[in-house]
């Protein structure tokens, strides 16, 4: 793969060699932080940090109420009732939270891979299935939702269905009938039950249970300990890691790469349009637009340490390069509420190849593609790859930002 130029840290050799000397020297965070990631993981152990397979595994014991893991049917009945109670319209999905809570689900069974379908859940006596898409990094492919669900329709005709699409930020499935689940919702979960019925978890199911947690802690997301001890770090030893950052060793599956690519083009109008950027990932990176923190309630998030409701974030995956627009969440769902059905009603739902969807946690209200998966492979040409994400934001910037920044304007203005 290409490998982009550093941009090369300023300072002679001398200035260099003391700013790694500090870093060294004072090293208690340092320490602190290396004891944080270097505990022992059970999951991290087994190589499965991003085992799509293994994590279905590990999910599809902790929802069989007849596994050993002390929980019952508590995991499965909370994780669907912080699902459907994110939905608008009671309607919009064949089970209601109503059903979660006054249905016995102990004859719950699970089934993995059956059909090629990652977790399928099967209620007989309540005469419900339940399938779940699971997707770490990879993306969907060759039509499998739709084939997935005439699989779940030939198989169990006449029974009430939801299809569920769990991915790491939440991403939305291409089909409106699957509803979006993120793994911060999974995690949020899982602490919760930990923290209610820890006293009821035998040992031996509490201690994987709380690797697991401490494993998306880890590597996933990004409003934990470890993500505040390293933005401390690196606010007081920015040089001496940049330069360190500078001179590490070419690796990566590509996706910093493109997302790289994509600021060092979106940079110019970015500054010209008032945006700023709020937060990175090794994959994403937020941009809010300054003029909306002036909202009220417009950063009263827990989405992020600026506590911004509304931000543009550029997604990298395996295959694929995306800006989108997302409301995140916010200390006040009637916000999140009055935003989401400004821009439904607005042209921009218009933007969209489908209809969009609200969720408790993060709503995605736009897209737009700024790499397709034919300009990547394993060494994909960079400067055909920045002509096409260049053209694409030349089109958002004249065309979709108009409308974007006039409608969220508009909510603003008429919130009270």
């Amino acid at each position: 793969m290409s490998q982009t130029p550093p941009v090369m840290t300023e300072g002679s050799a001398e200035e260099q060699y003391r700013w790694l000397t500090e870093l060294i020297f004072d090293s208690k965070e340092l320490d602190k932080l290396g004891g944080m990631v270097s505990e022992f993981n059970l999951f991290e152990a087994m190589g499965m940090v991003r085992q799509e397979i293994r994590h279905s595994h590990f999910l599809g014991t902790l929802l069989n109420p007849r596994e050993s893991h002390g929980l019952g049917v508590r995991f499965f009945e909370s994780l669907f009732a912080r699902l459907l109670y994110g939905l608008r319209d009671r309607h919009e999905c064949q089970i209601s939270l109503l059903d979660i809570d006054l249905c016995d689900y102990d004859d719950l069974q699970v089934f993995r891979e059956q059909d090629r379908i990652d977790l399928l859940l099967v209620s007989e006596q309540n005469r419900q299935v339940f399938a779940i898409e699971n997707k770490i990094d990879a993306s969907e492919h060759s039509n499998q939702l739709a084939r997935y669900e005439q699989s779940v329709q030939r198989r169990y005709p006449g029974y009430r269905k939801v299809f569920v699409f769990l991915t790491l930020d939440g991403d939305e499935a291409s089909r409106d009938e699957w509803l979006t689940l993120s793994y911060t919702q999974v995690i949020e979960c899982l602490t919760e039950l930990v923290t209610d019925y820890g006293h009821q978890i035998p040992p031996a199911a509490r201690i994987g249970i709380e690797h697991y947690i401490t494993l998306f802690k880890r590597y996933f997301m990004e409003d934990t300990e470890i993500a505040d001890l390293c933005r401390r770090i690196y606010k007081k030893h920015q040089k001496a890691l940049d330069l360190i950052f500078e001179h590490r060793p070419a690796e990566g599956d590509g996706r910093a790469e493109r997302r790289d690519w994509a600021k060092e083009i979106i940079a110019p109008a970015a500054a010209q349009q008032g945006w700023l950027i709020d937060g990175e990932t090794s994959k994403n990176t937020r941009y809010a637009y300054l003029p909306w923190d002036n909202g009220q309630g417009m950063c009263s998030s827990s989405w992020s340490k600026s506590g911004r409701v509304v931000m543009f974030e550029i997604q990298s995956g395996t295959d694929k390069l995306d800006l989108k627009l997302l409301i995140g969440p916010s200390s006040d769902a009637t916000l999140r509420d009055h935003l989401f059905v400004c821009i439904e009603k607005s042209a921009v739902a218009a933007l969209s190849t489908r209809k969009l969807r609200h969720s408790p946690q993060w709503s995605q209200v736009y897209s737009l593609s700024l790499l397709d998966k034919k300009y990547l492979g394993d060494e994909p040409d960079e400067a055909l790859c920045k002509k096409q994400i260049d053209k694409r934001m030349q089109y958002f910037w004249s065309h979709d930002w108009p409308l974007l920044k006039e409608t969220i304007n508009k909510a603003i203005a008429t919130w009270s």
